[in-house]
């Protein structure tokens, strides 16, 4: 863990990075988000079922990063950057129309 927090103090950071390092270097952080991935990756859980996994992001606004972790792995990281509010994903116009209503039972 110490290797970690010298590389946080010294800015620089690589995937894998060990969230606690972050904590014990900068402290909370300023606003967190959880996300789904956006890919369909699945992991099995301890139950045997499979389950999409979701992302932490931690803002640092004091540092102006963006960290995104996987579980308590550094997974990617934006600096120079104060606002980390996850965006909506566009619309898929290749995505089939609704079906139309059933018509009302008589």
């Amino acid at each position: 863990m110490q290797k970690h927090r010298e590389q946080v103090r010294q800015g620089f950071f690589t995937a894998g990075l060990h969230r606690g390092a972050f904590l014990e270097e900068w402290g909370i952080p300023s606003r967190t988000f959880a996300i789904p991935a956006p890919d369909c990756v699945l992991r099995p859980n301890a139950y045997g079922v499979l389950q999409r996994p979701y992302y932490e992001i931690w803002e640092y606004q004091a540092h102006a990063t963006c960290l995104t972790f996987d579980g308590v792995r550094l997974l990617t990281w934006e600096t120079d950057r104060t606002d980390c509010t996850p965006t909506l994903p566009l619309p898929d116009d290749s995505r089939p129309e609704p079906a139309p209503p059933y018509p009302p039972r008589r």
